[in-house]
């Protein structure tokens, strides 16, 4: 079984970051995870700035492929979306375990911004960089980098 998960992340307000989640599942993947994505964001009537594919993790029995869709959209009908509430990375226990025991969705999502914050920081996306800095002070405390720590035991 193969996941399709869009976090679609919104940037209303300057001092919180707001998400919906959708997981699509399937048999087996026979098209374009991106088109898949893309299909997605359309039928929901969204206009993203970024669509970045950022991860993929073992999950109940379920390989999931993590997408997020960055928009500026704030319309009535995402009135169900939840505020990111805290910065925190997964952790695994051993290098030689590179996977943590649990992984909660806000974790995956955090995973997933600061890899965008690193391409950031590594001036690849500098139209990205502008259109953030002029929408929301607090993705600008996320630091930059593209996995989790591990915790010594």
């Amino acid at each position: 079984m193969i996941g399709l998960e869009i976090f679609y992340v919104f940037f209303c307000c300057k001092k919180e970051i707001s998400y919906l989640r959708e997981l699509l599942s399937f048999e087996k993947l026979d098209n374009d995870p991106d088109g898949i994505v893309f299909k997605r964001v359309k039928s929901m009537q969204m206009t993203p700035f970024f669509i970045h594919s950022t991860s993929w993790r073992y999950e109940n029995n379920m390989i999931i492929v993590t997408y997020l869709v960055l928009t500026n959209d704030c319309k009535p009908c995402y009135n169900n979306y939840k505020k990111l509430s805290f910065f925190e990375e997964a952790k695994s226990i051993s290098l030689l375990k590179p996977r943590p025991e649990s992984i909660s969705l806000e974790n995956v999502l955090y995973h997933g911004l600061r890899h965008i914050r690193m391409l950031i920081e590594k001036q690849e996306f500098e139209e990205l960089r502008m259109i953030l800095q002029d929408k929301t002070d607090i993705f600008f405390k996320i630091q930059g980098g593209i996995s989790g720590k591990f915790l010594q035991i």
